[in-house]
């Protein structure tokens, strides 16, 4: 026992110093811990931001690419019912959107029609102009009539 007591002396290790060099540890480590955590939010918030743009570019683009033959109207339908969408969900219901639109433009159309017909006005007939044929008489034809 004497001899340990002896080598803690000579190595200069005892319980207060040991509590201090840990706790300088802990507290250096809890620092780094912080700072790490601190940067990795950053990181993320930063992440969010670009996978946000990205999205939107994506969805810009797959929107233009695919409305650029339609016609003005229905490009312009398609781009504002899909517009904040998800490129995912465009892939998915681009088809089903045009036929929706194409549904509610003849629905539109045939209700155009029946008003248009249902508020007309009919103009009044032209006077018709009868024309009555007179007979010539000529006695060559009508013997010729007459042998038939």
């Amino acid at each position: 026992m004497e001899v340990l007591k002896n080598l803690r002396k000579v190595l200069a290790v005892d319980s207060s110093l040991m509590s201090e060099s840990v706790k300088e540890a802990v507290v250096d480590g809890k620092t780094q811990i912080d700072m790490l955590s601190n940067k990795l939010a950053e990181l993320e918030k930063e992440n969010a931001t670009i996978k946000e743009a990205y999205a939107n570019t994506k969805v810009s683009l797959m929107l233009e690419s695919k409305t650029s033959k339609l016609p003005a109207k229905k490009a312009e339908y398609m781009r504002k019912v899909l517009s904040d969408k998800t490129p995912e969900f465009i892939e998915e219901n681009f088809e089903y959107t045009a036929r929706l639109f194409d549904k509610k433009e003849s629905e539109r159309v045939s209700v155009i029609k029946e008003e248009a017909f249902a508020t007309r006005k009919v103009k009044a007939d032209a006077p018709v102009v009868v024309q009555e044929k007179k007979e010539i008489s000529n006695p060559y034809l009508d013997e010729l009539n007459r042998m038939k």
